[in-house]
């Protein structure tokens, strides 16, 4: 079928051009008119569209080529997830170091200067608070630029199969 847009030849049954996207099917026409009465006989919006979601009587099988793209940014989002667990650790690490010198401080500085070494301890509890929230935020930071990295890569995988389900689907 020969598109009226722009002229290319389309396969027997195309319901729009592969070419220029220019719907092709004759049922279009009776779809734009009176969508209610196309409605009735049969026709959905999809079918106006040259388009129908789950295609019939067809199941995507993705090829190799779907998901074995963009190793280098799998890598580094990996590279990112093991960062969030590594820096956060540390972090931990940190607190876990804070409390200790601060239980330490606190009793040494009290036998030494009184009530008033009790601040010490104090100091020592705000550092280990400190060293908790940046562990936990450092994790979700991290983690986060992970996460977006591998949505990216979903977002162009499922563009990719998607406009291979809607080529196969226009070709008949």
């Amino acid at each position: 079928m020969k598109c009226p847009h722009c002229g290319n030849l389309n396969p027997d049954g195309a319901k729009a051009c592969v070419l220029c996207g220019q719907m092709l099917s004759p049922d279009f026409g009776a779809y734009q008119q009176n969508p209610q009465a196309a409605s009735s006989q049969g026709y959905r919006a999809g079918d106006a569209i040259g388009v129908s979601f789950p295609p019939p009587n067809r199941s995507f099988s993705p090829d190799a080529n779907t998901t074995k793209k963009y190793k280098a940014l799998r890598l580094i989002a990996v590279i990112y997830k093991v960062l969030a667990f590594v820096v956060s650790g540390l972090y931990l690490l940190m607190a876990v170091v804070s409390l200790f010198f601060a239980m330490a401080g606190a009793s040494s500085a009290r036998r030494e200067f009184g009530e008033l070494g009790a601040v010490f301890g104090l100091y020592g509890i705000f550092g280990t608070i400190f060293w908790l929230f940046s562990a936990a935020f450092a994790f979700l930071f991290f983690y986060a630029i992970a996460e977006a990295i591998y949505v990216v890569i979903d977002i162009e995988e499922n563009t990719r199969v998607t406009n291979k389900l809607l080529l196969d689907r226009l070709r008949g």
